[in-house]
């Protein structure tokens, strides 16, 4: 499926026409500021997440994470990589100029991690997690809205 949207968008010309401008970049500096800080701290915090979690054993985790019980150690890694892989994909695709449409697409597979958090966290009625995760959607909705 990635591979399919690379294809199309290294094959459809872009176009700088009034009627359709196809441009990631957003058309205001303070826009473009916004969403640049928080693309970087959105990173920060899912890389430092994903190093903390695949440094440290399951065991040391729960005592913070009571979530991980439920999972088994390769599903939390997977969860890990998810999350620096996304944390990598936010920022340096755009700001290298290589392939900028990964940008907005790691914003949306970000923003479907944090969906099922939210539902996950709703199933175990913990409200305080549901807000966060939510706020966290939002963001990533934002920057995937602004950068496509």
């Amino acid at each position: 499926m990635l591979y399919v949207l690379l294809l199309l968008y290294i094959s459809v010309p872009t176009c700088k026409s009034k009627v359709l401008d196809i441009s990631l970049q957003p058309k205001s500096l303070k826009m473009n500021i916004t969403l640049w800080t928080i693309q970087g701290i959105l990173a920060t915090m899912f890389s430092i997440s994903g190093i903390m979690i695949l440094t440290q054993p399951k065991e040391k985790l729960a005592l913070k994470m009571p979530f991980l019980n439920d999972y088994t150690p390769s599903m939390v890694k997977l969860v890990a990589y998810s999350h620096i892989l996304g944390a990598v994909g936010l920022i340096l695709p755009l700001l290298l100029n290589i392939i900028p449409i990964l940008t907005p697409i790691a914003a949306c597979c970000l923003a479907l991690v944090m969906l099922l958090a939210v539902r996950y966290n709703f199933g175990r009625q913990d409200m305080k997690s549901v807000i966060v995760d939510t706020v966290l959607l939002a963001l990533f909705i934002l920057i995937a809205y602004c950068r496509f």
